[in-house]
């Protein structure tokens, strides 16, 4: 006789499975606490903001098109102050050249741009 699908894909009750949900991101917040005591001391409200930032984009929690690498990345070194000339070195193809290349930093721009615009501006 076959196993049943319940039997083979147990589903754990909601409740246990908020009950570790909440074990797990309190060791998680321990454990910044302790890596990143420094930053916290220094502005914890940055620090909240950035960790919340990037955990939010390590979690696949949006519908629709996945966001472009270069795109966030190009918009990380802006966050840091980078240069557009050093974004374009790192986030440009080099085998792009000409008008391709042009038209290829031109809608990096952009697309940083109004992914700024859609988060706020001081998020990436």
């Amino acid at each position: 006789m076959r196993p049943s699908c319940a039997q083979i894909y147990p589903i754990a009750h909601p409740q246990k499975r908020r009950v570790r949900l909440s074990a797990t991101v309190r060791k998680f917040a321990r454990h910044l606490r302790r890596e990143f005591a420094e930053e916290i001391e220094r502005d914890p409200r940055a620090f909240r903001k950035r960790m919340l930032r990037l955990l939010k984009t390590a979690l696949p929690v949006r519908h629709g098109r996945p966001r472009l690498e270069t795109v966030s990345r190009a918009a990380e070194m802006r966050a840091q102050g980078k240069d557009w000339r050093a974004i374009y070195a790192d986030c440009v193809p080099a085998t792009v050249a000409g008008d391709s290349r042009q038209l290829a930093q031109s809608r990096l721009r952009s697309a940083v741009r109004a992914r700024r615009r859609r988060l706020g501006s001081g998020s990436v």
